[in-house]
């Protein structure tokens, strides 16, 4: 009977237990930042798939061109369209980076790192964190703006100044003829 008893109370124990790979899913997966991140991820995957997609679109401007390479043209747009190219597996991801921090940390290591990320604290310090990416990544889009600003000048001045010498060059040739 007491056999009966540890085994009735020990297997739901084992059989619900967490793994190490389930805790860092919980982890990752419980953070909207990382969810957001992989959300990203998959539509930037998207957008490169559609773009090589149209790479590969036959042709047909051309009468000149033989249906020979028009059907191959055809056959490759169909193979790549069929591959898995620029194709990602959201979850398979998912499970690799969760395998990723598993492997990294102890079981231990993991709970208490979910328990960190669900404190009060932490949970601000991810919001600070998310308005300084946020003013980063403003501070960039400025910079790169007033560069490239600065660049179309000195490129404008530049192409002016090639002008300039395409004509004094014309003009030289024209007065030794």
């Amino acid at each position: 009977m007491k056999k009966i008893l540890f085994l009735v109370a020990f297997f739901p124990a084992i059989s619900f237990a967490e793994t190490k790979l389930d805790i860092a899913k919980d982890i990752l997966l419980g953070d909207q930042h990382v969810k957001d991140t992989f959300s990203s991820m998959e539509s930037i995957f998207h957008s490169q798939r559609e773009d090589v997609l149209e790479t590969f679109e036959p042709s047909y401007d051309m009468e000149s061109v033989p249906s020979e390479f028009i059907a191959m043209e055809e056959q490759l747009y169909l193979d790549v369209s069929a591959s898995r190219v620029f194709f990602v597996d959201q979850k398979q991801y998912e499970d690799s980076i969760a395998r990723d921090l598993a492997d990294f940390l102890t079981k231990d290591e993991l709970i208490e790192l979910r328990k960190l990320l669900k404190h009060p604290v932490f949970k601000k310090l991810n919001s600070i964190n998310e308005s300084m990416m946020k003013s980063s990544q403003e501070f960039r889009k400025n910079w790169q703006q007033k560069n490239a600003e600065l660049l179309e000048g000195f490129l404008d001045r530049s192409q002016e100044i090639s002008k300039r010498k395409i004509e004094y060059f014309k003009q030289q040739h024209s007065e030794e003829l």
